[in-house]
């Protein structure tokens, strides 16, 4: 299985993380059926997006009902079904438990997705028949693990170009630290963008969508708690929460934590509203931040595309370096290349895609001249451009 990239963006000053749409990669999860049972509209986008840029084919349902439905009608099967475990209609325990009393089911996979991690809301999900569970916010490297050791699925070594809008150029080095100087210190813009795979494009998206959402959030609340509607309001707080979570917010996600425990006990109803007033303010203040960061992250603009060809430009001058051991070696035939070989695979296909074939099956043919030949292209291309 393709090794998992850690995309880390550059050029601080007055740039967002860059887009770099022109390099091939690996799909895990290519051919996968998966159903995504979840109510929230912005969970729902990244989560398809993430699973289909994987090479997934995604279903989705907005309850637990829908979700039961769409697995019973499934022709053919889904090969794993992901479950929110808060949603109006139907949760996601009683979905579980719905699906696990019809026996040709038994050994679909039924992964639970929550904000919650305690240990508490894992025994529930076992217990209705889950298999396992992965965390909100998203982490992609964990998830496309998550489904892979689930299904025993075998990732096709299927190469493609990519082109998800906004995808962010794998990097390393210190320059990544420098994020933090390009925007507002209570936004962690890196880790939201590592969460969702390096596509500034989908961050961007829900980025706006959320911006548009929580403007009505707190009157949603708090009309649904004068209603004496406690229940639908955790609900609406917990998935605030997540959200927040997800896009970096990490100070709204903890007030929302907050009220979201406080909501339904009545005896303190007074904690509560104090809670809920401070995360009114803390949003207002916080959504022309949010907005102005998506604004920011426009991958249509020029500099970032022109960022994208610089990055781009660097990462093969750093593989080139390392091209340069492995020739070293070859030309000593020492079968230590094949050890350094194999550790570079992944970023050849990365950065060359098919030009790196030659070299890849050279190795594989232990031809050591033929590999030392296409080694020095490889390297003499990237002093050319």
């Amino acid at each position: 299985m393709a090794q998992a990239q850690n995309p880390i963006a550059l050029d601080v000053q007055t740039m967002p993380p860059e887009v770099a749409n022109a390099h091939p990669r690996i799909l895990r999860l290519d051919g996968m059926r998966i159903l995504v049972v979840e109510d929230n509209a912005i969970n729902q986008q990244v989560a398809q997006e993430l699973l289909e840029s994987e090479g997934a084919v995604v279903a989705l349902a907005s309850d637990g009902q829908q979700g039961v439905k769409a697995v019973l009608e499934a022709t053919p099967q889904f090969d794993v079904v992901l479950m929110d475990l808060q949603m109006p209609v139907m949760d996601g325990i009683t979905a579980a438990r719905a699906l696990r009393e019809h026996p040709h089911l038994a050994g679909l996979p039924i992964i639970a997705m929550t904000a919650n991690v305690m240990a508490t809301d894992r025994e529930a999900c076992l217990a209705a028949g889950m298999n396992d569970h992965v965390g909100k916010p998203f982490d992609i490297t964990a998830l496309v693990q998550t489904l892979v050791n689930q299904t025993r699925w075998t990732p096709r070594a299927k190469v493609v170009p990519n082109v998800a809008q906004g995808t962010v150029a794998t990097m390393t080095g210190a320059e990544s630290t420098l994020m933090q100087h390009a925007w507002p210190v209570e936004v962690n813009v890196t880790a939201a963008l590592a969460r969702m795979g390096g596509n500034v494009g989908l961050f961007q998206r829900s980025l706006r969508a959320f911006v548009r959402d929580a403007q009505s959030m707190t009157a949603r609340v708090r009309e649904l708690q004068a209603s004496g509607l406690l229940s639908e309001a955790r609900r609406e707080l917990h998935a605030f929460k997540g959200l927040c979570a997800t896009l970096g917010v990490q100070a709204l996600s903890e007030l929302a934590a907050k009220a979201e425990m406080q909501v339904e006990q009545v005896p303190v109803v007074a904690d509560f509203a104090e809670t809920f007033e401070k995360l009114c303010s803390e949003n207002a203040r916080f959504l022309p931040l949010l907005a102005d960061i998506a604004q920011r992250l426009d991958p249509s603009t020029p500099a970032i595309q022109g960022q994208a060809a610089k990055i781009a430009d660097e990462m093969r001058h750093l593989l080139a370096e390392r091209l340069k051991a492995l020739l070293s070696v070859l030309k000593d035939n020492d079968m230590v290349a094949m050890e350094l070989h194999a550790g570079l695979q992944n970023d050849l296909v990365e950065v060359w895609g098919e030009t790196a074939d030659p070299l890849n099956l050279a190795m594989a043919e232990l031809e050591f001249a033929a590999a030392a030949v296409e080694c020095e292209v490889l390297i003499q291309r990237t002093n050319s451009n």
